[in-house]
């Protein structure tokens, strides 16, 4: 009898702690969310979690002819993640999470548990929206060449020149480099950021000769 009961006492313990590892720690989904970060509050009376709220975009109805904000409420384990979303409030953040069929007290307080923050983005304040982030540094060095192309010509002294100089090759290279290097000038002309270059250093041509004077 009492091996029976030894016996019935380990099923159970076995059962008991795998429908309590179902309930708690199976991960019955994964998934982003992206929205607009509302709060970051670390809280609770025995066990203090990190529990943040996201809002997206749209309207949800949990109860018959109410309409409330989209809200994405979840907790956070990883203090690093806690503390860099903390940093991001009010901005648009994209969150990977782990989604549990019950909550633990020392995990928090949603089923919801964030393990990845995958992009933040700062919002337009005009529109709202997130605000487009652009590798623009190729651009940038065209556009730096080009006005410093732009400054030497037109700062050079008269009989110098902003390009290479072409005295020393052939009278026909000369010619095709002259050409070449004209074609430049006004393939750079043409940008607006260059043409705005111009005319300031054009201004400031002027100045600099008055002073000469």
């Amino acid at each position: 009898m009492k091996k029976i009961l030894v016996i019935g006492l380990i099923i159970l313990v076995l059962v008991g702690g795998g429908i309590f590892w179902w309930r708690h720690y199976f991960v019955f989904g994964e998934g982003v969310k992206a929205g607009t970060l509302n709060s970051i509050v670390k809280k609770g009376y025995l066990f203090k979690t990190w529990e943040g709220k996201l809002i997206q975009t749209g309207f949800q109805t949990p109860t018959p002819g109410a309409i409330q904000s989209n809200e994405f409420q979840f907790s956070i384990v990883n203090d690093s993640v806690a503390v860099a979303l903390e940093r991001a409030s009010g901005k648009f953040v994209e969150l990977r999470y782990k989604e549990y069929l019950s909550t633990l007290p020392w995990r928090g307080m949603s089923k919801y548990v964030v393990i990845e923050i995958l992009n933040i983005k700062d919002l337009d304040p005009a529109t709202g929206l997130p605000a487009a982030i652009v590798d623009a540094s190729l651009i940038t060095a065209w556009r730096t060449g080009a006005s410093v192309a732009v400054a030497a010509r037109y700062l050079a002294r008269d009989g110098e020149s902003s390009a290479a100089n072409t005295t020393k090759l052939p009278i026909s290279m000369q010619r095709i480099e002259s050409e070449r290097q004209k074609r430049i000038e006004k393939e750079a002309l043409d940008d607006p950021t260059v043409k705005a270059a111009v005319e300031i250093l054009g201004g400031k041509v002027e100045k600099i000769q008055r002073l000469d004077e």
